[in-house]
């Protein structure tokens, strides 16, 4: 079908709707007419949301048209927001504050006394044989302020893609100065059937005895609760290798991907997940001086069979999967274009074997190369091009011929395995330790039994082959059957904190917790070599740690400062199959903040150890009998904050370091 837009109320709630499709998507865009700040609230800039995007081959949504709004904002689908409020005295008297896309506000926020600002919509075609969809505010001397602010759409009649150009224009004679933001809420799906995500990390990869400084792409499951209410939530710094900040994402259900490629650098950004939804956030500040404009914006290109992203394009995408000793290197193009690709493959002695193909792509049909691996080495460079139609990509990969870490991957499933999760403590959230190792069992195949917080233990310990207990979550009275179960082959995890379960179980623990020690030690260092995740430079320490200990502030993207209580990082230790594959320290940051300075049983192999300035053991692992134990000093939801579990990679590392601890006490590793 030729493209077609339509103004009409898709989905009948009062205002009409932007439709825009041809044969290979569907957009729906809300323009705001009559709903006003009941619907749209203050957040998020009203017009042109994308309010769905289908995929129409096969009927994937990629955003969410509704999710779970626990903050009463309707924040579904794809929003976008300029975070300023921009004072000014009204004609009347008092402050008003301008939000630019939304309304004016009075001094104390909220719905009383708003004043919504017009949009106006328009659909155009551009020289290149696009259509533009453009939605449209202008305002004239409000308070001083005078702009052009316009988000221009823009589809190919034949193309799984869409792009989108965001036009700020200063008028007046008054700095305009926001971070403006843009997070899309996807369909996060329940574990172990989450979605996937890639996206670019800077890190070293070790191949065997080879260790280089790249940046790992790699597709892993999202992490998302149990509760879809609950919400968790990383702060990171996008990294990427020379160009703009780009992700791919999919359903655990479905081949199809979704690759967003911004125009923009992102200056701070988050992930979440929670509310049945996952976002990825990008943060990009934005001044424009009086007189003058800003453009930034992003495309996306729909299609399926990609998964293993490696490069992103303007409207295509590469990407390579292993197949044996062989390489599949892919063109996922978002419209029928021919062109070239082709595979050099290096090899440690620096000899070279290059392959090319001809040929054609479209949505849903890649162009495929399949390339040999070298046959020696831990190692190989991969050097991948393509030019064509769509214009042209490169992009140099390692692809590693032996053992490699940082990997989220274990090289287990669970199978079905039946785990015992028990949590039993008084710190805040207990039932985030159960949700958190709920979702990372299951998410590897595991069959976890998590109900409640409490004391809990199963009728017959010869149902399971592990044991999950964080705190004192085992009655006292089964400890005798708890030893002989272990013994004879049972696996068991024990974690902080540390009470009277600990103290009776004594040194057949890996870990002991020091008792001249509190169980948070009040420091504020944080070490590490790796890159800046968020500004620590910029933190304030506070307080002398005699009243209320120590407090470390943050200055956020809105100008605001957030308490951030003393963390700790991971370091390795001895070499172990469960910790080699991590990212840790000083490639990444993982923050933990409920922790127990322990000493480890003279047996035990301590295989991680905090970044505090003792260097205290974080994991111990030891073989009692015919069984296996290991001890974690730190609750497994880790942040003092349960919903603000601050660590790197989106997840995926977190599930390989309990998912992994899991798979070696129950023997499946």
């Amino acid at each position: 079908m030729a493209m077609e837009v339509r103004f009409e109320d898709v989905d009948g709630d009062g205002d009409r709707e932007v439709v825009v499709e041809n044969r290979w998507l569907s957009a729906v865009l809300r323009f705001p007419e009559t709903l006003g700040y009941a619907f749209y609230k203050g957040r998020f800039t009203w017009g042109g949301r994308l309010q769905s995007l289908e995929y129409k081959p096969t009927g994937r949504a990629f955003v969410l048209p509704k999710m779970i709004d626990m903050e009463g904002i309707n924040p579904f689908g794809l929003p976008d927001e300029l975070f300023a409020n921009f004072p000014f005295i009204a004609a009347g008297g008092g402050q008003r504050n301008l939000k630019m896309g939304v309304g004016v506000f009075s001094e104390q926020g909220g719905e009383a006394g708003f004043e919504s600002l017009p949009w106006t919509w328009r659909s155009e075609a551009d020289e290149g044989g696009e259509k533009v969809v453009a939605f449209r505010q202008e305002v004239e001397d409000l308070g001083g302020y005078s702009y052009v602010y316009e988000k221009r759409y823009r589809f190919r009649p034949d193309a799984a893609w869409f792009a989108l150009d965001v036009v700020l224009e200063n008028r007046g004679d008054e700095l305009l100065a926001s971070a403006w933001d843009v997070h899309t809420f996807h369909p996060a799906g329940v574990p172990p059937n989450t979605a996937w995500l890639v996206a670019p990390k800077r890190a070293w990869l070790s191949c065997g005895q080879s260790r280089m400084r790249t940046f790992v792409k790699e597709a892993s499951p999202i992490f998302a609760t149990p509760i879809q209410e609950e919400m968790v939530s990383d702060r990171i710094l996008w990294d990427m290798d020379g160009t703009p900040w780009w992700y791919a994402t999919g359903p655990a259900d479905g081949d199809e991907f979704y690759l967003m490629r911004a125009r923009f650098d992102a200056d701070w950004g988050m992930f979440w997940a929670g509310y049945g939804a996952f976002t990825p956030q990008a943060i990009n500040n934005v001044e424009v001086p009086p007189g003058e404009r800003a453009v930034w914006g992003f495309d996306v290109t729909m299609g399926s069979g990609g998964k293993n992203f490696v490069a992103a394009g303007e409207d295509c995408g590469l990407s390579l999967d292993r197949e044996g000793e062989k390489v599949v290197v892919s063109l996922h193009a978002a419209a029928p274009c021919a062109g070239d690709l082709a595979v050099e493959a290096v090899d440690e002695s620096g000899g070279t074997n290059r392959q090319t193909l001809q040929g054609e792509a479209a949505p849903g049909c890649p162009l495929r190369l399949e390339g040999d691996l070298p046959a020696e080495g831990e190692y190989a460079e991969l050097d991948l091009h393509y030019r064509g139609e769509s214009g042209a990509l490169s992009t140099r990969e390692i692809v590693p011929l032996r053992t490699a870490r940082p990997s989220a991957h274990l090289p287990f499933g669970g199978d079905g395995m039946p785990v015992f999760v028990a949590v039993e403590h008084e710190l805040q959230k207990p039932e985030a330790d159960g949700r958190y190792l709920w979702c990372h069992a299951t998410q590897a195949g595991f069959a976890a039994d998590w109900v409640e917080p409490g004391v809990r233990a199963p009728d017959d310990l010869g149902e399971f082959k592990a044991l999950c207990l964080v705190g004192d979550a085992w009655p006292m009275g089964r400890l005798d059957e708890l030893r002989t179960w272990v013994e004879r082959g049972g696996g068991l995890l024990v974690c902080a904190p540390f009470g009277e379960l600990a103290h009776a179980l004594g040194d057949w623990l890996p870990l002991r917790p020091l008792a001249d020690v509190p169980e948070q030690p009040d420091h504020a260092a944080i070490s590490g070599a790796g890159m800046r995740r968020y500004a620590e430079s910029g933190w304030r320490v506070e307080g002398d740690g005699e009243e209320d200990g120590r407090h470390i502030w943050r200055m956020l993207h809105t100008q605001t400062l957030e308490r951030v209580d003393p963390v700790v990082g991971l370091h390795l230790g001895a070499r172990h199959e469960t910790s080699e594959r991590l990212m840790l320290e000083p490639d990444a940051k993982v923050r933990i903040g409920n922790w127990v300075a322990c000493r480890a049983h003279p047996e035990a192999i301590v295989t991680l150890r905090f970044t505090d300035e003792g260097g205290h053991p974080a994991v111990a692992l030891r073989e009692i009998g015919q069984g296996r134990v290991a001890a974690v000093a730190s609750r497994p939801a880790w942040g003092t904050n349960y919903r603000k579990v601050v660590r790197d990679g989106w997840g995926q590392y977190p599930r390989a370091f309990w998912a992994g601890l899991m798979g070696w006490v129950a023997r499946c590793w």
